[in-house]
């Protein structure tokens, strides 16, 4: 099973887009942080990102 754990979020904005690949930044406000976009893809709240659970560039 492949898997990203919730507990090793930091270091993520690499993977996540980076600076100047996050959008939203600016005058629409701050971007998600990458807990929170993990939070909201862990369909089954296990704690975990399954491959079929991930979204956007981390499904690739």
């Amino acid at each position: 099973m492949n898997a990203i754990s919730m507990g090793g979020t930091m270091g993520m904005g690499g993977m996540m887009g980076g600076a100047g690949g996050m959008r939203g930044a600016g005058p629409m406000g701050k971007p998600p942080t990458a807990a929170s976009m993990m939070s909201k893809m862990d369909q089954n709240e296990d704690g975990y990102l399954d491959t079929s659970e991930a979204q956007g560039p981390l499904s690739d």
